[in-house]
């Protein structure tokens, strides 16, 4: 009698005697004369649980306190990787993730991660005007940066701190250079009680007359 298969097949195969011993061995009480079928009924009722279970310990494979992943991961799985998008002219929203097992080339791991602001002139400058330094939180991955007024341009890079002061950080992951859009500068120049010339595209799409609405009706905010 092979106590592993529980399938209907085999079930409905073997004698009711040995029926009443599998159930026995799986702990389920029978009462006298039960009819095969419900013998049976609570055995499938047993092989369904003990499937659940063991799909359940393959979904989560521990072993010595490291998790071991599972094969046909995508590739970019466990990089190292920041995202930075605008929330607005002046605030951008980082994100990040980082591997793991994830060590600098001076093996100091994670600790004292931050992300250093790269400030630029234009969209092609490749040097940094600017540039300064935020305590990136290893829990979260996520971080508001406020960028300076008059920012044109930036790029943001998570790094790790050096093990002594005559090393470099290592910089373990970067953003692209993310360019804030303008305003036009026809349009920055327009003041209240001030008669510019405006070209006929915007003349025509109404934003005098909206102009001049705004400052009727909220006038404290050009003062």
């Amino acid at each position: 009698m092979n106590k592993n298969n529980l399938s209907r097949e085999y079930l409905e195969s073997i004698s009711t005697a040995d029926l009443i011993s599998l159930a026995d061995y799986y702990g389920i009480d029978i009462p006298e004369n039960l009819n095969r079928r419900f013998i049976i009924g609570d055995l499938l009722e047993v092989a369904e649980e003990i499937q659940d279970k063991e799909e359940n310990e393959e979904n989560v494979i521990i072993a010595k306190g490291e998790v071991e992943l599972p094969e046909n991961l995508p590739k970019s799985y466990n990089e190292t990787k920041i995202r930075a998008v605008l929330h607005n002219p002046a605030w951008a929203f980082v994100y990040w993730d980082t591997r793991s097992n994830l060590q600098g080339e001076n093996g100091n791991g994670t600790e004292g991660m931050y992300l250093h602001v790269c400030i630029f002139n234009d969209e092609k400058s490749e040097t940094p005007s600017d540039f300064f330094d935020i305590k990136a939180s290893s829990r979260c991955g996520e971080q508001y940066v406020l960028l300076p007024p008059g920012t044109k341009s930036f790029a943001i890079e998570l790094k790790i701190p050096a093990a002594s002061p005559s090393e470099k950080p290592d910089i373990i992951a970067f953003t692209e250079k993310i360019q804030i859009p303008q305003e036009n500068p026809v349009i920055a120049g327009i003041k209240p009680g001030q008669k510019v010339e405006v070209p006929p595209m915007v003349s025509l799409s109404g934003f005098e007359q909206l102009l001049s609405a705004q400052f009727r009706e909220h006038r404290e905010s050009f003062s």
